[in-house]
């Protein structure tokens, strides 16, 4: 298994809120709001504890569930003890490799894609207000992408109490390629696009292009991903 990740904080933003982890099974993209400060703070403080809990545990939905649980009741007790943290949050998409499989932990607008025998799968559903439009029929795909209000977001880790992160597994298949990213990245590059080059490139210039496009295309957010070839070897 192979995984080539980036970060940046493209060209509209002073500062880069957005966080990733990579370790030999964990894979994830948070993505800070607050300013800087306190997104910063929510984004890489929840990896942390994400990489303390899980790591060399065995795979498991309850365990994933709990360690969601015990971030969220961080983050969320953090705005309380410390001036300037007040509001702040972040999104967490991630993946734990198991031994027959991927579970997938979410909560915000940050995305897993899924490339398998050729076809591309967002296999996590936005939370966020043009999400929920969509859905409901308010507004077209075609207008969802250009929706005034699509960086407003309804389920954060640390924006309430109680957190209801989306968690299940996905069996694994041979050539599967994962991909882990902030708004920033699916913002600014099209589905088709995002296609296209996992399609026809390996790991590392996949990876490369998929950064280059998303600031070719405005940059307009940070920009954060982490691709995952089950296929290749590190």
């Amino acid at each position: 298994m192979k995984a080539v990740y980036h970060t940046d904080k493209g060209y509209r933003r002073r500062e880069n809120e957005d966080s990733y982890l990579v370790t030999d099974t964990l894979f994830a993209v948070a993505d800070g709001v607050g300013g800087y400060r306190g997104g910063k703070e929510a984004s890489s403080k929840s990896l942390a504890i994400l990489s303390n809990l899980l790591t060399d545990k065995i795979p498991g939905k309850e365990e994933l569930l709990c360690a969601i649980e015990e971030i969220n009741k961080a983050i969320y007790d953090a705005q309380e003890d410390e001036d300037g943290f007040q509001g702040m949050s972040t999104t967490l998409s991630l993946l734990w490799t198991a031994q027959d499989g991927m579970f997938v932990g979410h909560i915000g607008d940050s995305r897993v894609y899924l490339l398998r025998e050729g076809e591309l799968i967002q296999v996590t559903q936005d939370h966020s207000l043009v999400a929920e439009l969509e859905k409901d029929g308010y507004i077209t795909a075609e207008e969802a992408e250009s929706y005034p209000h699509k960086n407003i977001i309804t389920r954060a880790i640390g924006m309430q109490r109680s957190v209801f992160p989306d968690v299940f597994f996905i069996p694994a298949c041979p050539g599967d390629k994962w991909l882990v990213c902030s708004d920033g990245l699916h913002n600014m590059v099209k589905r088709d696009d995002i296609h296209a080059i996992l399609v026809s490139l390996d790991t590392v210039q996949a990876a490369e292009t998929l950064l280059k496009k998303a600031l070719e295309n405005g940059g307009t957010d940070n920009i954060t991903l982490v691709l995952i070839d089950s296929a290749e070897d590190d």
